[in-house]
Order: structure tokens, then sequence, then C-alpha cells
């Protein structure tokens, strides 16, 4: 058998140096990917949802839970959880083709619909299908993923 001996010290040190410094390069990496549309698009979708009557306001739409926008590097990634009006889910994906067209078609606008909340979608078992329908708005010049 070898003897395999132990890191040392120092060793141990530097890997976790190294480890901590990837981390916060790639959480740095994500600040600003299309932030100002995403708050913008959050706003309009909350303002759908408000004057729908689905939230009384910008803090009840928050709690329930209804609408994810997040800036990736192709573009916006957006859920809805819950929201089974047509009318309504037709507005909120008017919105984000609005989103989408004005920004000269120049980043990809992915819309996620999923009828149960996402509360429940955090606690459904992983294996069992997710019933969801997805609304695609190609950007032009986004990143491929």
């Amino acid at each position: 058998m070898k003897n395999i001996s132990k890191p040392t010290p120092l060793v141990l040190i530097a890997a976790l140096l190294l480890m901590l410094g990837c981390g916060i390069s790639t959480a740095d990496a994500g600040d600003g990917w299309f932030q100002e549309e995403s708050l913008r698009l959050s706003n309009m979708l909350v303002g759908t949802l408000i004057s729908s009557k689905v939230c009384v306001d910008k803090n009840d739409c928050v709690k329930k839970q209804i609408i994810f926008v997040a800036g990736e590097p192709w573009g916006l990634d957006v859920s809805i959880y819950g929201v089974g009006d047509g009318r309504v889910l037709s507005q909120l994906v008017a919105s984000c083709s609005d989103m989408f067209f004005n920004a000269n078609r120049e980043m990809k606008v992915k819309v996620r619909i999923t009828r149960i909340t996402k509360s429940e979608e955090m606690t459904r078992l992983f294996w069992k299908k997710r019933n969801s329908i997805e609304v695609v708005f190609k950007g032009e010049n986004h990143v491929k993923r």
C-alpha cells in the first residue's frame, strides 16, 4: 500500500482562497445582466396584476410570489405562477412581447407560465411532470443557451 500524505495547512488555505475567489468572481459576473429591463418589466407585470385585481398592491404581489423576472446573459427569464385567468395571462405575455420589441429584438425573453403557485412548485416531487407553458421571443443578438 502506498502511504498517502495529508495536505499541509498551507495547501488547504490556498485551495480555500482559490475556491472563494472563483465564487466571488462568478457571482459578480451576473450583476447587471439586463437589470434595467428586468426592473421595468417587473413593474409593468405587477401593474397588470394590480389592475386585474390579482393583487391588492406591490407588497401583496411579492407575498403571493406570482411573478419572477431575472436578467440572464441572453436576456430576461420570466416565471408566472398561479394565474388562471386567460385574459390576465394574455396581458402579461403582451407586456413581455412589448419589452422584446422595444429592445429592438436584441435580447431573448423567455416566459414560463405555471398553473400552480410557487410554493406548490417548490414542494412538488422532482420527477413529476411540470405542467407549464413556455413562450420564447428569440433575440437576434443573444448568446445561445
